[in-house]
């Protein structure tokens, strides 16, 4: 096992020349986002350099590809516009081992305009808290790699350049690992330069900017979100041509969309339709409220629940009758659960189902304990339909609500999940197919086959692009 690995998230490469250009001396996984999937990697004198292609967007979703392909003692995380010093393996390597309580450590940059530095963040050797860590780049984060795996932490999808609020992915693993009871100290070794000449993502202090500015605190201070907010807007200090009253302003909303997640230009059209402030208070909320509580009676009529059950106002449960439906413990659905004739859904405990995946059976779909499934993910253990030409034509003329739709008048074959099975967004796992423990499924993946047990598959149709390690 290697000791130190970079992981680093970059978009639309096409070969392994981002480890020269950044100084690497040790091993690295190179997250890239761009429009194929591949896997391609390097033998090299300092160590293995690997790229993990795929077409999935935003910058939390990358690092997380990273962070599951990680096997090292130490984890670093980078972004491309990142150089290192020389020595870099040695000297984080030294860091931990002076500082042997640390879980994470903060190291310093060195910020570059124009080609000259022109602001450097470094820091002295002491031991951070929740208050004054939130400031800091993921670029300057290493991390004792069992730490943060035995914790299940990994970095939201919804902060981040390319995801609905563009910033804050940072903050929230800090956050996450806090709440987690993770030691984490800052370090006064220097890791190298990073540019901030241009960004894909950042667009200047803008009225988006501050939207999801207070979304973040929503996630952040839960108990104080407007407390916090109301700091930021009146004390910001950087330039923008936005008075304090609008920030302020633009920040509260950014902390109601946050809940349910509604993105700034989703929050413009429900500005100009007038859906915001006394109306929403009065059409839309109760309307969710409503859709919640139709998904926790159908939940009651249909599943087997078990302790600490939670559903969603987005989640919903249907089956031609009771009793086909078991959920373990501690388990959050959030996306839609079917069952036709006699289809039976098995959930093992504390697993999650997030919001638009659709799980369909007729015959039968088990899934085992700590699986995460993903957004927009489909599990059909049928065809959902015949496939014979003159079978659907005549279905269409006889309308479309007849008994031949029926799932059960199509092929079908049983779906087995096993235990700590991820599954990314939008994919498609169809009928017949076994993924093994402990695999993980990337997005935009359709399985046709068998997953043998600890693996990475992706693509369409997915194929296996890495092993993982069995513990």
């Amino acid at each position: 096992m290697e000791s130190l690995q970079v992981l680093v998230v970059s978009m639309g490469r096409k070969d392994l020349s981002l480890a020269n250009k950044m100084n690497f001396d040790c091993s690295a996984i190179i997250a890239n986002q761009t429009d194929r999937c591949d896997y391609i990697s390097e033998r090299r004198e300092y160590g293995l350099v690997e790229m993990y292609s795929t077409d999935t967007r935003g910058v939390g979703t990358n690092r997380n590809i990273a962070l599951a392909a990680a096997d090292a003692e130490f984890i670093l995380f980078a972004d491309d516009d990142v150089c290192y010093y020389d020595g870099l393996k040695r000297n984080i390597l030294k860091a931990f081992s002076d500082e042997p309580r640390a879980d994470v450590l903060v190291f310093g940059v060195d910020i570059i305009r124009n080609g000259r530095i022109t602001e450097r963040r470094h820091y002295k050797n002491k031991r951070l808290h929740v208050w004054n860590s939130m400031r800091f780049g993921t670029y300057a984060i290493a991390a004792r790699r069992e730490a943060i795996e035995k914790n299940s932490i990994i970095f939201n999808t919804n902060f981040g350049g390319g995801c609905i609020y563009g910033s804050g992915e940072d903050s929230l693993f800090i956050k996450a690992c806090f709440d987690c009871g993770l030691r984490v100290f800052s370090s006064s070794y220097v890791l190298g330069t990073c540019s901030k000449d241009a960004s894909s993502w950042f667009t200047g202090c803008n009225e988006k900017y501050f939207f999801d500015r207070g979304a973040l605190m929503g996630y952040l201070f839960p108990k104080m979100p407007h407390l916090m907010a109301l700091y930021f807007a009146v004390n910001f200090k950087k330039e923008t041509d936005i008075r304090c009253k609008k920030r302020i302003s633009l920040m509260f909303a950014g902390l109601r969309a946050g809940k349910k997640l509604i993105p700034y230009s989703e929050y413009l059209k429900h500005m100009m339709k007038g859906l915001y402030g006394k109306i929403r208070a009065k059409i839309y909320t109760p309307r969710l409220m409503v859709q919640k509580m139709r998904a926790a009676r159908h939940f009651k009529k249909y599943a087997d629940t078990g302790e600490d059950f939670v559903c969603s106002q987005t989640s919903d449960c249907l089956a031609d009758r009771p009793g086909l439906i078991t959920i373990g413990n501690h388990c959050e659905i959030h996306g839609k659960l079917i069952s036709m004739a006699d289809g039976r859904i098995e959930i093992g405990g504390d697993s999650c189902i997030y919001r638009d995946t659709v799980i369909g059976s007729v015959e039968s779909i088990r899934i085992g304990r700590y699986a995460v499934i993903s957004n927009h993910v489909h599990i059909y253990d049928n065809n959902n339909h015949p496939t014979d030409p003159e079978t659907r034509k005549k279905m269409t003329v006889e309308g479309f609500h007849t008994p031949a739709w029926r799932w059960e008048n199509s092929e079908h074959a049983p779906i087995v999940i096993g235990d700590n099975v991820w599954i990314g967004e939008y994919s498609a796992i169809l009928k017949g197919v076994t993924i093994g423990e402990g695999s993980i499924i990337a997005s935009h993946s359709v399985v046709t086959k068998d997953v043998p047990p600890y693996t990475i598959v992706a693509g369409n149709p997915a194929r296996i692009v890495k092993h993982l390690e069995a513990k």
